[in-house]
């Protein structure tokens, strides 16, 4: 509950308090030895510092949380989480980094029949091309991401 919080925090541009609110929450995940919701605390916490433009601090967050979900199995939180390091990465300038964890949250997104990571991911992952001055290859991947979201889940 303390992690959706701070997601509405985060959204109303209050980063402290939404970090303060990640912080109880992870805290409070960590006392009770919930590796998932430590995890996905982390995730949230990472979002939140790459938002307010820290994505160098954002990414020690997200290293452990996909980590953490990798051994856990947790598939779908594990490409949100791969997701958003590679924006957090494509923020640093870190593209080849950046392209590597976005096509691998589409790949399990897609595996999942997932309907709504794939068709953000890819709009992200064509961010990376128009970052490398490649338009054509910008410009197929947003159509793979039109594609996508016409295509739902499978």
């Amino acid at each position: 509950a303390l992690t959706a919080l701070s997601i509405n925090h985060s959204d109303r541009d209050q980063a402290d308090q939404a970090l303060q609110l990640i912080d109880e929450a992870r805290a409070i995940a960590e006392s009770t030895g919930d590796r998932f919701s430590v995890a996905t605390t982390s995730v949230q916490k990472g979002r939140t510092l790459d938002e307010l433009g820290r994505p160098a601090d954002a990414l020690e967050w997200f290293d452990l949380a996909v980590t953490t979900l990798e051994e856990l199995g947790a598939r779908w939180e594990l490409a949100d989480a791969r997701a958003a390091r590679g924006i957090a990465k494509r923020n640093l300038g870190r593209l080849d980094d950046a392209e590597e964890d976005l096509r691998a949250a589409i790949r399990i997104a897609e595996e999942l029949g997932d309907r709504q990571l794939p068709s953000w991911t890819w709009r992200n992952l064509a961010r990376v091309a128009e970052l490398r001055g490649d338009q054509a290859a910008a410009a197929e991947l947003l159509q793979r991401s039109k594609d996508a979201e016409l295509r739902g889940p499978r």
